[in-house]
Parts: C-alpha cells; structure tokens; sequence
C-alpha cells in the first residue's frame, strides 16, 4: 500500500445522470480529477427551507488531490444546476502503489493550468 497524503475523494450529487455526467466530463476536461464514479438512482432526503425533501439523484465520487479542491469548487458553484452543491471532500489514507501513483499523475498541478 501507498502512503498518500495529498489525495482526497470528493462527494457531491446532481439531479440526474446526464448533469452528472456533464459535471464529470468538465472536471475530467480540466484535469481536476483522475476519476468519477457516477451512481444513480440514489435517494437523498433532506431539509430545504423548512420543509424535509425527498429526491432521486445521482451520486458522484471524484478521486483528486488537496490541491485542485479550490479549483473544483469554483467550477462547481459555476456549472452545477444546484443553488448549493454538495461538496464533501474525504482523505484517502492509503492506496495501492500503482493506482496512487495513476491517481497523482492524472490531474493537473496546479502550476501548469495557470499556463492555460
């Protein structure tokens, strides 16, 4: 197993699988994120202007590092179709070596998006 101390995952939720796709192909685009996992069918209950809701959503999990959560969030309160994205961001602890060191060499450092 690798130790990784940078890496994270990312959770947040999007109406429907063609907004969560569309949210994923942009931060995949960007090289903000080595991968998203897109589960749908989910249900989300919760409290909305004092009114408990219920909704079918798709879940989207995004595997990145520490360094691009600024970046993704910005783009997220840009492009998500929600008021007020969800977004969770999770240490990864640990790894296998070959996916941890896929994972880091996947997105972009930071340095190279501001030659954009």
């Amino acid at each position: 197993m690798k130790q990784i101390d940078t890496a994270v995952v990312i959770l947040t939720t999007a109406p429907n699988p063609d907004s969560a796709k569309q949210l994923a192909e942009q931060l995949l685009e960007r090289q903000l994120v080595a991968c998203v996992n897109i589960i749908d069918g989910i249900t989300s209950m919760y409290r909305w202007k004092d009114a408990i809701e219920q909704e079918t959503e798709s879940q989207l999990i995004m595997k990145t590092t520490k360094e691009q959560l600024t970046e993704i969030e910005s783009l997220l309160s840009e492009i998500h179709p929600y008021d007020v994205p969800e977004l969770i961001s999770l240490p990864i602890q640990s790894t296998g070596n070959d996916y941890g060191h896929w994972l880091l060499n996947s997105v972009k450092p930071l340095e190279d998006r501001s030659n954009d």
